[in-house]
């Protein structure tokens, strides 16, 4: 009922809010001038209060007054609010107001005078006043003279006034946060040296005087010696602090964390422990005991003591007690420099440096920022940095520049809020390419169809501000093409010669401003298309093409080609077939009364001999009258197509109708192929789906679902087919699919067979196929002692972007490291989808002696996406998981042989010493057996016919059974050699 009375009352001042205007000022030169005014009334050209409150989600609930030194009412309002009020200099008080008592919900106030900010905020929804002091020509304080912390120069009194006792002395701390969110969990401490009581604490949100983001602590200490320290908290860089008497003398001043130090307070002499060493970091001007524990700022904590980087080596430093000579808020390359840091200097020789913090045993969260400078420390131009690289998964930084021979290169190294050690790894490349087209103004000109060969190594970072790759720099070089008057698109190749990936992003040249209009990658292999799936070309304009990686150290060669796209109708069977059209359009339809297609039935069929190359076809006009049907292995009903037939030979054949390349007019069509072989080698026979003579499988496919191998990413409609043939055998091959052209070739080679996986043990770089025979495993623990096992960590990714940084750790009972790695950098990758990271990754190892092993998995961006099986040779899944999860294999050595004295039910390693299965030890037992490996074993009961080890009714059934049996029997109790009635009496006396 709230809510509709309050949209009723609004309505009802909205309807009832049309009235004249109100005279105002009209002087432009007065800070309440009002264009719309007509009067001059109540200008004011000092101490204008711009007060400004916005609705929130009730304004009829908020209420305000602002009071002045006479504790009348000058303005009261409401919400929304926006004026301007002239004062005059006095103390001012103002009161907001909420009639619910849940605070403003939302609504925010601002008072300002001129560019000052007096408070910006709102009411907490728990609380009905909000009261914020103030002063106009003077400021806040304790005005109050018999109080220990008097400003006598305060104009208003703000609260804070101390009354000392005799004997104690008002202290003040000034405290200032540089986010303005408080202190995140740091605190400062005072504490009494003599009784180790701690006497007052607190933090900037307690202080008697602001808040947030700076505040005054005032407080009273009596005759004594004390020790002040304050915590780190979450944000330790942001804290700043000042200690000092009220009389202004200061004691202390720094940041977070600070170690306890003391002083004295008053004139009482204390006995204070501490650094007496002027030069220290921590030096106490109030220590007159060593406590030997001084500390120093890092040497190379000013740009002019820079320790020299040398290539291929690590060092290791801190920037505890670091001291800052260079503070720069916005840098414009790189992290802002807030805090103290240290320094590291390279001299430019030429080579590509690569500087890393990376290294995960030093979680430590640092930044970095690069300098070039050929003047020294005077003259430092900031070129680059870098904070929260990626990969690094301590929250580390990587950079990667090429140095200029004659400059020298200064690296600044911060930490968010840590003072641990951290490792500084640096990597140098030789360079000997010598890029002309680093920059736009230096880009090479293309020439259409022509295909460029370059290396994106040593090559500068350059454009940070791309299409969103997460966050990771990127290196690469120009290129430019211009449209002219004809070109309506671009068609565009991209190839991954041997880089990590690469990646390119298209800008167009308007009026001298570069705007970016496309971008490919980083992907892994090849990208292609045309620039038409974005924007039309502009003609006769300048278009950019910037081409990268995103790993400068794993950086190498790539193929770039830009042809003039013409749209046309590309399909030669076509009557209206365009020959300068390089890009399907839309083509006039064919009449198929009078164009003949010889291979629409498979008497007709076309042969494809060994070596045929790009023949072109079109299956326009094709039927279905022959099109196989439920043929089992093959596709249902393929619809309408064409016939091609050939010779097995028993080699290697390639059916393809793509190239593997950026070419999209290959095969227009949307193709699909089935190969079949006839009952009678010919079209009158039954067909049977054919299959692949070495692994059997049926030779159907509807497209190439290998976007990698194969046709490639942009041509998976097509086919791309692999498989053995018998030879003498008579294949037929059935195309269908969409009615447009395609092309189709056919390529055979020698069959050897073997594996074809480099990176198994049986490796035959000769086999053109594989057999499946490939072995990861046999020699994986040739170095391990015996109980061992050979395992294969099989890792996937659901979202085909590799682990993002995830890895995975198998540690043994004594915290041994077994195997570590991810799915990206495994012995087995598959990238499917042509972007950066794997799919699936494998990689191989040994269990190595009888021992649990922990798994653990995760620590990446998405570990939601990560799944992973261990699993033995034959298949055996022995543990299996996530991502953020840690996973324990037990590894037991005993008796698998269920049938054993010693066999073991948590074994799983089979230790070779199974002993007999148990037997009878009771010498009343028929069987007894004294020389048993253990008993336990079954131990017969005379008259027991049934081995039940009891005798009853079921005994007396099976002895019937058995009545006049004559030889050895198994009922002949009295062993006469004869079952009978004496044999019987024998076993009723038993029962």
């Amino acid at each position: 009922m709230k809510l509709i009375a309050q949209i009723g009352l609004i309505l009802i001042l909205v309807l009832t809010s049309v009235v004249p205007l109100v005279a105002g000022c009209n002087d432009p030169a007065a800070c309440n001038y009002n264009s719309t005014d007509t009067d001059i009334v109540d200008c004011c050209y000092d101490n204008c209060l711009q007060i400004e409150l916005d609705y929130g989600v009730f304004p009829l609930e908020i209420s305000w007054n602002l009071y002045g030194d006479s504790g009348d009412a000058l303005v009261s309002g409401g919400a929304p609010y926006d004026n301007i009020e002239c004062l005059e200099n006095g103390c001012y008080l103002f009161e907001g107001l909420d009639s619910f008592g849940d605070g403003w919900n939302g609504a925010t106030l601002s008072l300002s005078l001129g560019e000052d900010e007096v408070f910006i905020g709102t009411m907490e929804n728990t609380l009905d006043t909000l009261n914020i002091p103030f002063a106009l020509g003077g400021y806040l304080g304790c005005i109050d003279s018999a109080a220990s912390n008097y400003d006598s120069e305060a104009l208003c009194d703000n609260g804070s006034c101390l009354y000392c006792l005799p004997g104690s002395k008002s202290f003040v701390l000034y405290m200032q946060d540089s986010s303005g969110d408080g202190w995140n969990g740091a605190e400062f401490i005072i504490t009494d040296l003599i009784s180790g009581v701690e006497v007052i604490s607190g933090d900037i949100l307690s202080a008697q005087v602001g808040a947030d983001n700076s505040g005054e602590f005032h407080f009273c200490l009596v005759d004594g010696c004390y020790g002040f320290a304050v915590t780190s908290g979450s944000k330790s860089y942001e804290i700043s602090w000042i200690l000092s008497e009220f009389n202004g003398e200061q004691i202390f001043s720094g940041g977070a964390p600070f170690d306890v130090m003391g002083f004295p307070a008053a004139e009482l002499g204390c006995d204070i422990a501490g650094c007496v060493d002027e030069t220290a970091f921590n030096y106490n001007p109030y220590a007159n005991i060593s406590d030997d524990g001084c500390v120093f700022s890092p040497d190379n904590d000013i740009c002019s003591t820079a320790e020299e980087l040398n290539c291929g080596e690590t060092v290791f430093s801190t920037i505890e007690y670091a001291t800052s000579d260079f503070v720069d808020d916005d840098t414009n390359c790189g992290p802002p420099i807030w805090s103290g840091g240290v320094w590291y200097r390279y001299i430019g020789d030429g080579n590509q440096v690569n500087v890393s913090s990376c290294d995960e045993g030093f979680l430590v969260n640092t930044r970095f920022t690069l300098f070039s400078t050929t003047a020294g420390c005077d003259n430092l131009v900031c070129l680059d940095g870098n904070d929260d690289y990626p990969v690094c998964q301590n929250l580390g930084s990587n950079l990667t520049f090429t140095t200029q021979i004659g400059e020298d290169y200064y690296l600044y190294v911060q930490t968010w809020g840590s003072n641990d050690t951290f490792s500084l790894k640096t990597t140098c490349y030789d360079c000997d390419i010598s890029h002309q087209n680093l920059s736009p103004e230096t880009a090479e000109t293309v020439e259409f169809g022509e295909t460029l060969t370059n290396n994106l190594c040593c090559v500068n970072e350059n454009v940070s501000d791309l299409c969103f790759t997460g966050f990771v720099p990127r290196w690469g070089l120009w290129y430019k093409a211009n449209s002219g008057e004809n070109c309506e698109t671009f068609n565009f190749y991209l190839q991954n010669i041997s880089c990590s990936n690469v990646g390119f992003v298209v800008f167009e040249d308007n009026n001298g401003e570069l705007t970016e209009f496309a971008c490919c990658g980083p992907i892994t292999a090849f990208c292609s298309g045309d620039l038409s799936e974005f924007d039309p070309l502009e003609a006769n304009t300048d278009y950019y093409f910037f081409v990268y990686t995103t790993d400068a150290v794993g950086c190498g060669e790539f193929e770039f080609t830009v042809f003039c796209g013409v749209f046309g109708c590309a399909d030669p069977f076509s009557p209206c077939y365009d020959s300068t059209a390089n890009l399907e359009d839309t083509c006039c339809p064919i009449n198929c009364d009078e164009f003949e297609l010889e291979n629409d039935l498979c008497a007709g069929a076309i042969e494809l001999p060994c070596g045929s190359a790009d023949f072109i076809h079109t299956l326009e006009c094709s039927t279905a009258a022959d099109s196989p049907n439920f043929v089992i292995g093959c596709s249902v009903a393929p619809g309408p197509g064409i016939w091609f037939t050939f010779e097995g030979t028993g080699m290697l054949h390639t059916i393809r109708t793509c190239d593997g390349s950026f070419d999209e007019l290959y095969s227009l069509a949307d193709t699909e192929m089935n190969i079949y072989t006839s009952t009678t080698d010919d079209c009158s026979g039954e067909f049977v789906c054919a299959q692949d003579a070495v692994q059997g499988f049926y030779l159907s496919e509807s497209d190439d679902d290998q976007s990698v191998f194969g046709c490639g990413y942009f041509q998976d409609t097509n086919v791309w087919m692999d498989f053995v043939t018998i030879p003498g055998e008579t294949y037929f091959v059935y195309v269908s699919g969409t009615p447009e052209m395609f092309r189709i070739s056919h390529e055979c080679i020698d069959l050897v067979l073997g594996c074809t996986s480099p990176d198994a043990f049986n490796y035959n770089s000769l086999a053109t196929y594989d057999d499946g025979t490939c072995d990861y495993f046999t020699l994986l623990c040739a170095d391990c002692d015996e109980y061992n096992t050979a395992v294969q960590m099989y890792m996937t990714d659901a979202f085909g972007d590799g682990w993002t940084g995830a890895t995975y750790e198998i540690t043994d009972d004594f915290g041994n490291l077994v195997a570590n790695g991810n799915i990206d950098d495994a012995l087995i990758g598959v990238d499917e989808d042509d972007f950066v990271g794997n799919e699936i990754g494998i990689d191989f190892f040994c269990l190595c002696g009888e021992s649990c092993y922990s798994i653990s998995v995760g620590g990446g961006t998405f570990d939601s996406e990560i799944s992973w099986e261990l699993s033995t040779d034959d298949g055996t899944i022995i543990a299996f998981g996530g991502g953020g999860q840690s996973v324990e294999y037990c590894q037991i050595v005993g008796c698998l042989d269920p049938e054993a004295c010693n066999y073991e039910s948590d074994a799983n390693i089979d230790s070779q010493m199974c002993l007999p299965p148990p037997g009878c030890l009771d010498p009343e037992a028929g069987n007894y057996d004294p020389d048993a490996a253990c008993g336990g074993g079954y131990c017969s009961v005379f008259g027991d016919m049934n081995n039940d080890e009891v005798v009853n009714v079921s005994d007396l059934l099976e002895f019937l059974g058995q009545f006049g049996c004559q030889g050895d029997c198994v009922s002949d109790l009295n062993g006469d050699g004869i079952v009978n009635i004496f044999d019987l009496l024998i076993l009723l006396g038993i029962l």
